[in-house]
């Protein structure tokens, strides 16, 4: 249980004490409803604790991979209501990542998650009933050790005899050479 304290301290203003830290912070009502705007409205807080608790969440989430997000932003817009009483009518929220995982990171996610890969019924169905009738290939934007990995979890490695991955082409999507690249493996026209 965390406390926090708050004293009304006259003229809409109050003060906020974070028990086990001791931080405090201030609020005021905005302008538009009789306060001078000097600082955070109390509906302020709330957008504020809203983006705030999804960088938290998705700081959780990346550290649980190794994965760094600092400098990651949200950016909360709040809108409230035109008649009284006020309220907040709406929150909108965008948030941007400075950068991105490293291929390696993004691999080395996707092998630790790899073990719950399962087929999608339809596709499979479909490369059941075409096996044999039709040259297959996969072509991805992924490395040939990654679509391997995938392909064997999942228990579709025997009908993929070209495999096309990153290191196969040089550019990519949407660049037509990984296609090109699956076609002259398989030895068919694009």
């Amino acid at each position: 249980m965390v406390n926090i304290q708050i004293e009304y301290q006259g003229d809409l203003h109050c003060k906020a004490t974070h028990g086990p830290s001791g931080t405090e912070l201030s609020t005021d009502a905005p302008k538009d409803n009789q306060g001078r705007g000097e600082s955070f409205s109390p509906t302020d807080l709330v957008a504020t604790a809203l983006g705030s608790c999804m960088l938290t969440i998705m700081g959780i989430a990346a550290r649980t991979f190794n994965i760094d997000i600092s400098g990651a932003t949200a950016t909360v817009e709040k809108e409230m209501t035109a008649t009284l009483p006020r309220r907040i009518e709406r929150l909108t929220v965008v948030i941007q990542v400075p950068h991105s995982p490293s291929q390696a990171d993004e691999e080395k996610l996707y092998f630790e998650q790899l073990r719950d890969l399962k087929p999608v019924p339809e596709v499979l169905e479909i490369i059941e009933a075409e096996y044999g009738r039709i040259p297959f290939a996969v072509v991805s934007g992924s490395t040939r050790e990654s679509i391997i990995k995938s392909l064997t979890v999942v228990g579709l490695i025997h009908y993929f005899p070209v495999i096309v991955g990153s290191e196969d082409y040089a550019r990519s999507k949407p660049a037509p050479d990984v296609f090109l690249a699956g076609a002259a493996h398989l030895g068919v026209l694009p």
